[in-house]
Formats: C-alpha cells, structure tokens, sequence
C-alpha cells in the first residue's frame, strides 16, 4: 500500500513549526484578517520590500510571566512596529494589540495634542516613546471603535517609511513567509 505519511515538523524550519501552531488558533482568521489590514495600510511597497525591509514574525518570544502571549508582530528596521497578541490576564482569551506611529504626524493627523488624543479615546493605551507612540487596542467593540476612529494609518505609515530608510530589518532572518502571504488581498 502506498500511503502518504504527513512531513514530521520536527525536520521544519522553527518558522514553519510555529506557523502551523498558529494555524490551529481559533483566532487564525482574525489573526491574518489583521495582518493584510496593517501591512496594507502601513508598509510601503510592501511584495517589493518583504523580508529584506520588513518582516512578520510568528508567535515571537515573549516573557513567559507575561499574560499577553505574542501572536504576529510587524517589524521595520529595528523596531516591532505593530503586533497582535492575546490577552489572558482575566482567564479568558482575548485578542488585543498595538501599532507603533510617528508622534509628530499622529498630532498632525488628527489636529490635537497627544494628551488630548488620551482624553478622547479613554479605553486606548498610548505609551509615549518619545518621537514614537505606541497605541494599544482590545478586541472589544468599543476599543475598536475607538482605534478605528483615531487616523493612526498615515502615522504608521511615515514611521514604517523611515525606518525602512536604513535598510535591512533586524528580523529578517526571523521572517515568516506562510503567515506574511496573509498580508496580501490577491
């Protein structure tokens, strides 16, 4: 009898082996609906510039202590510049996450002053970074509503742009081409 035996991941890539893992989350869908969201709207040129300049990276290390567990995180340059992790502080899975954007073009975009963008959408996080901020949402509707409502697309955008001005990305080697074929709509 001729039978196909499916390939041990134990000979894959760890990439690969995590990427299968993060296949069999229930939020699989969310998680890659997210992802052709941020790319799309953030990385410039993005099929041009996979790997060498921006990369996606699939349940990245986190502190083991930590209730937020890493599901998928964007980088550009040096830095993580958005993510999706879940959130299991309260026992229950939660999908939650961040983008990281320019400061200065945040406060342009949406015509007010950062403490006043803290005031407005009081169920966000912002984590000043200095020139950059972070902006952490839930998967809440209300959460989502506000971070839909925020104009971080273009902020993140110009952030993305700079940081791809220095070339190769730190997590290059670390890049997940099955998870990162989700970032494109064709």
């Amino acid at each position: 009898m001729n039978t196909r035996v499916p390939p041990s991941t134990a000979a894959l890539p760890l990439r690969e082996t995590k990427y299968r893992e993060l296949e069999q989350y229930p939020e699989f869908g969310s998680v890659t609906a997210w992802l052709r969201d941020v790319v799309s709207s953030i990385v410039p040129n993005a099929r041009m510039s996979e790997c060498e300049y921006w990369s996606v990276v699939c349940l990245p290390a986190g502190d083991p202590d930590d209730p937020r567990k890493p599901l998928v995180s964007v980088h550009a340059g040096n830095m993580a510049v958005a993510g999706v992790f879940l959130d299991l502080s309260d026992g229950q899975r939660r999908l939650a996450g961040y983008v990281r954007v320019s400061g200065a073009e945040l406060e342009k975009a949406s015509g007010s002053t950062r403490e006043q963008l803290v005031a407005d959408s009081p169920d966000l996080v912002f984590v000043d970074e200095g020139s950059v901020v972070c902006v952490v949402w839930s998967d809440e509707p209300a959460v989502r509503e506000q971070f839909e409502a925020l104009p971080w697309r273009a902020p993140a955008r110009t952030l993305v742009t700079e940081l791809m001005r220095y070339g190769r990305n730190s997590w290059a080697d670390d890049h997940c081409r099955q998870i990162a074929r989700f970032a494109y709509s064709d």
